[in-house]
């Protein structure tokens, strides 16, 4: 049965590495074009470049501080045992019913 987009180049009917060629290609157009743009203007990139450092810095000291308020937050108050310990206090009272 044939598909309205069926794609004939793969499998039986082509060369079986033709999944790869047009991926392959499309990149290698856009890393020479990068490439010649990087070459031609080379202060736009850098700022480029330390835009997205600056930013994926800002990303992590962000959730940092995110996850050491949940931590603060986890953590019991001192003066109170924590989970760690061997031994755990329980106050009781006991009332007598006779």
């Amino acid at each position: 049965m044939f598909f309205k987009f069926q794609n004939l180049s793969n499998g039986q009917f082509g060369s079986p590495l033709s999944f790869a060629v047009k991926p392959l290609f499309s990149l290698g157009i856009i890393l020479v074009i990068l490439g010649l743009l990087i070459t031609a203007y080379p202060d736009i990139f850098a700022g480029v470049v330390a835009f997205i450092l600056y930013f994926i810095a800002a990303i992590c000291f962000v959730y940092g501080f995110k996850l050491w308020r949940l931590g603060r937050r986890i953590s019991p108050p001192s003066g109170r045992p924590s989970g760690n310990e061997d031994t755990i206090h329980i106050d009781v009272n006991v009332i007598d019913d006779k």
